[in-house]
Formats: C-alpha cells, sequence, structure tokens
C-alpha cells in the first residue's frame, strides 16, 4: 500500500502590489519658541563672523595688493628687510616662525599625552576632577599670554642664574669635587654658595 502526499497549496504573490503605493510621510518636529529662538541667534552670530572673517581677507589682500606687485614671490624667499633701500622679505621670519612652532610641539606634544594618561590611568579619584577642570581652565587662556609669561619669567631667572654660576669663586668646585661628590652635586653646592653664605 503506498501512501501519496497531496502538494502543498501554492499562493501567487505579485511582484508588484496592485493598487496605488504610499510614498514615504515626512514627520515634522515642533520646536518651542525658546529653540527657534536658540537656533536663529545661533545661525546669525555664525553668518555674521563668516562675513567678518571674508571681509577681513577682503581687506588684508587688498592692501596686500601693492606690496606684491612691488615686490613679486621674492618678498617671500629673500631675508633682506630695508626699508631704505626698498627691499623687503620675509624669509627669515617664516623660517623662525616654523622653528618656533616644531620646539613648542616637540614640548607640548610629550606634555600633552602625560598628562592624559596620568589623569586617566594613575590619577586617584579624588583628584582626577581637579586636574580635568585645571587642564580645562588653562585650555581657556590664549596662548599669548603663556609666551608673555614665558618671556617675562624664564628668561629673568635663567639670567640670574647664569649670572650667580659665573660669580662663583673658582676654588669652591675643586673642594666639592674632592669630596667624592657627583658632578651635578658640585655644580649645586658651587652655584648655590652666594645663597648658602648669606
Amino acid at each position: 500500500m503506498t501512501v501519496t502526499s497531496a502538494d502543498p497549496p501554492s499562493t501567487h504573490v505579485p511582484s508588484t502590489p496592485e493598487g496605488p503605493q504610499d510614498s514615504a510621510r515626512r514627520i515634522r518636529e515642533r520646536r518651542p519658541p525658546s529653540d527657534q529662538l536658540f537656533r536663529g541667534v545661533a545661525r546669525a552670530g555664525g553668518t555674521v563672523v563668516l562675513l567678518i572673517m571674508l571681509l577681513v581677507g577682503i581687506f588684508l589682500t587688498r592692501d596686500a595688493l601693492p606690496a606684491w606687485r612691488e615686490a613679486g614671490l621674492g618678498f617671500l624667499t629673500t631675508q633682506a628687510w630695508d626699508p631704505q633701500g626698498g627691499d623687503f622679505g620675509i624669509a627669515g621670519v617664516l623660517v623662525g616662525t616654523l622653528l618656533i612652532g616644531m620646539v613648542a610641539i616637540s614640548v607640548a606634544v610629550p606634555l600633552a599625552f602625560g598628562a592624559s594618561l596620568f589623569i586617566s590611568e594613575y590619577a586617584p579619584a579624588r583628584i582626577k576632577p581637579v586636574l580635568v577642570n585645571l587642564v580645562d581652565l588653562m585650555a581657556a587662556v590664549p596662548s599669548v599670554v603663556y609666551g608673555i609669561w614665558g618671556c617675562s619669567s624664564c628668561s629673568r631667572s635663567s639670567s640670574w642664574s647664569a649670572s650667580r654660576a659665573r660669580a662663583c669663586p673658582a676654588g669652591w668646585r675643586p673642594t666639592s669635587a674632592g669630596s667624592r661628590s657627583s658632578e651635578w652635586t658640585t655644580t649645586i653646592r658651587a652655584t648655590h654658595w652666594r645663597r648658602r653664605r648669606r
């Protein structure tokens, strides 16, 4: 006796549905008046800033055209700066700016990475918020302030230390070195002789 199974009923699915297709409806979110006002003010402020920058660029370009016509591309490749003779060049200034930027980056990048690693990995939980706020405050200060502070403080202290080192009596160095002190200890003792005497 053989058992035959009937085939399951097949359903026909049309490739394209019949009738008009529904289009995607756009959802409009109604913002409160305060959000609309803030958005308008922010957009107006950004537009004003862009216009000011554009006007500054146009002003600088217009005033620089006579210099470009007079000096040409040699203005960027020569180092001579003689207003009486009519020779102008900013190659030295550009090279100095690049060197200063490289020195600043070489100092700032290791300090920034070290500070971020210390705050995120090694700082105690009680001190971490204080350090984060301190870094934020330091970032808010313009860089020119740090530059002025460095020129006024670091140069003065370094020149004062150099003058003290030159004024140290020569006899103190062999005396300190004779006591089996290291070179660093000898330098510290010799250069701070006047301070200990006072």
